[in-house]
């Protein structure tokens, strides 16, 4: 199987791709432009088999309208967190989810939410924590819930339905680590 990251010069992607590489995979990186590094996003969505989609929130649709082509047949994992604008929430779309706006637009590809409710740095090194992963595929999901287990989190598989209250989680994340505590390394666990 072939990964691939697009967004993967970001902070996110980033830690991604040190886990991805601690654990024996050698992702494929995308960027907005090609680099000595980095290729760019739409090559990357051409040659992998399953995507994790770290660009920034308010990018998602659009790129995904771009590569909607080369993400046929596909796993996308969103692993973005869409926010207001003045920072009180998580975003909705006429009552649904960033991710199940993503599905809509993404018919033939198996869109799974994860990885969005922790920080940068508990994904280099999650240490068993907590990753809920919602999407209606359940090939996809048991393929992405497998992956996670080998970069070390404890994941949880959940519908697409569900995704609103992942983001819900990534928020609560962001303001427990972030903005409250000034934690960054806060991680969820199951007991």
């Amino acid at each position: 199987m072939k990964i691939g990251i697009l967004g993967a010069s970001g902070q996110v992607g980033t830690a991604l791709k040190e886990n991805l590489t601690t654990n024996g995979y050698t992702p494929l990186l995308g960027s907005r432009k090609a680099t000595a590094d980095y290729q760019t996003n739409a090559d990357v969505a051409k040659a992998a088999d399953l995507l994790i989609l770290a660009v920034p929130g308010q990018t998602v649709l659009d790129l995904a309208k771009q590569l909607k082509a080369d993400l046929k047949g596909k796993i996308l994992v969103d692993v973005t967190n869409a926010i207001t604008s003045d920072f009180s929430g998580p975003k909705t779309f006429a009552g649904k989810s960033q991710t199940q706006l993503l599905q809509e637009t993404l018919p033939d590809t198996a869109v799974v939410k994860g990885f969005n409710q922790t920080g940068s740095a508990n994904m280099i090194k999650p240490e068993g924590s907590v990753q809920f992963f919602a999407g209606d595929d359940q090939a996809a999901v048991k393929q992405v819930t497998d992956l996670a287990k080998q970069m070390g989190f404890a994941p949880q598989a959940l519908s697409l339905q569900d995704s609103p209250l992942l983001d819900s989680l990534g928020f609560l994340w962001i303001k427990a680590a972030i903005q409250l505590n000034k934690q960054p390394n806060l991680k969820f666990y199951l007991k």
